[in-house]
């Protein structure tokens, strides 16, 4: 009698023990389901090895990139509602995609994705200017993985519209001060650009950081970008292995 007491008594206190946990631990809503389902999609049926892309392994399906392509642009446009799930996967190490740069072919893992599009969403601005002196790449929060979870504790009551309104205008700061004999090469291989060139492009910058922060302010919502991927002023980091063209000089 004491020994199917004492089950009881144990069921029981399992029973309430469980309850407090699902109570701690509410089921993920719909939403946060599907930010979960599409950052899995991040990870790419191929499989690579290495930093890099020196040869195309065999059987490499570009179809199922496709899938990789669509999950980014998708978590793009969740904005900051993803940010906790991407921050949870900062340190995935399976491969997510290959992209273009102008030293070589360059494997990205799924962390390297989620640390992409969470930057994408607070510089909003990054791939719609031209690139003309090393500084953008710095331009706050430019942060580790650590640090960039870390600001994001003391960031998340904040509307990202007013986030990226904050990051535009450090990069209207910058433009407005740099010059050209002032400033370094945004890249080692990159080319000197001419005076006339590098002014055009400086005002060509501030016309579309200036566009682009009235319109954010005016509708109060972030902007969405679109893809990972640069393009502006030349066929620079495209997404690569997928199944419609690209630079015939990579795969």
């Amino acid at each position: 009698m004491k020994t199917r007491f004492a089950y009881v008594v144990a069921f029981l206190i399992f029973t309430c023990l469980q309850g407090t946990a699902n109570a701690a631990s509410p089921a993920p809503t719909p939403d946060e389901q599907r930010i979960r389902v599409l950052v899995e999609l991040l990870a790419s049926k191929n499989t690579v090895s290495g930093k890099t892309m020196e040869n195309v392994p065999q059987g490499y399906d570009r179809n199922a990139q496709v899938i990789v392509y669509l999950a980014i642009q998708q978590l793009l446009a969740e904005g900051s509602p993803a940010f906790d799930t991407l921050i949870e996967h900062f340190n995935d190490k399976r491969y997510s995609y290959t992209y273009a740069a102008p030293d070589d072919q360059y494997n990205e893992t799924v962390g390297g994705a989620c640390t992409g599009i969470m930057m994408r969403c607070i510089r909003c601005y990054y791939n719609e200017i031209h690139i003309i002196t090393e500084e953008q790449y710095y331009l706050a929060p430019d942060f580790s993985k650590e640090d960039l979870a870390n600001w994001w504790k003391h960031n998340r009551h904040r509307p990202l519209w007013q986030i990226q309104v904050d990051a535009i205008d450090r990069a209207i700061a910058l433009m407005e001060s740099v010059r050209r004999d002032k400033t370094r090469r945004p890249w080692r291989l990159a080319e000197q650009l001419t005076p006339e060139v590098f002014e055009s492009r400086r005002k060509d910058n501030l016309r579309i950081l200036k566009e682009m922060r009235a319109s954010i302010v005016a509708r109060k919502e972030a902007y969405r970008p679109k893809s990972l991927e640069k393009w502006l002023d030349e066929e620079f980091e495209p997404m690569l292995g997928l199944p419609w063209p690209t630079n015939p000089h990579r795969f």
